[in-house]
């Protein structure tokens, strides 16, 4: 799966929300005036925050719905999109983390490392518990969709 998630921009006197339509759960507030790219990078943080919530209680990730008054998009992190899919295939395959450090021969402290978005683990790592689910961990690099606002200041600012 691409993790693009749409967000869009909401104006409350002095302040610019965040509005994720597919995390109803981020909240992130920010002054008004602040630039484009520092918007993008609260959401990319607060994208993080949601997603590692989501493996840590071992709820759903969202498919990301089409959006078309989103203000940008934002994608998962790298690291974090290798560990998404390492999550998704362990539920794909119904298998717990505690089974993960067995096929492994790791410690279940290790397993859930590979899990936790926050921790940095590496590409070697990730490679090899991919494998052990019977999958190969394959880097795609596209180019970036044109969102209304590139280049422009947000309109909703």
């Amino acid at each position: 799966m691409i993790y693009r998630y749409a967000v869009r921009l909401e104006t409350e006197a002095d302040e610019v929300g965040l509005i994720f339509p597919d995390f109803p759960e981020i909240v992130s507030w920010h002054p008004a005036g602040s630039s484009e790219a520092a918007l993008k990078e609260a959401a990319a943080d607060a994208l993080l925050v949601a997603l590692h919530a989501r493996v840590m209680e071992n709820d759903d990730i969202p498919e990301p719905s089409e959006v078309v008054d989103a203000a940008f998009h934002v994608h998962a992190r790298p690291l974090a999109v290798m560990k998404l899919a390492l999550y998704e295939g362990l539920r794909e395959e119904g298998l717990t983390r505690r089974e993960l450090a067995k096929r492994l021969g790791k410690s279940d402290t290790i397993a859930n490392r590979l899990l936790d978005l926050t921790h940095k683990s590496t590409v070697s790592q990730l490679e090899e518990a991919m494998s052990a689910l019977g999958r190969d961990l394959v880097i795609d690099a596209t180019a970036t969709p044109k969102s209304p606002s590139d280049g422009q200041a947000p309109q909703h600012l």
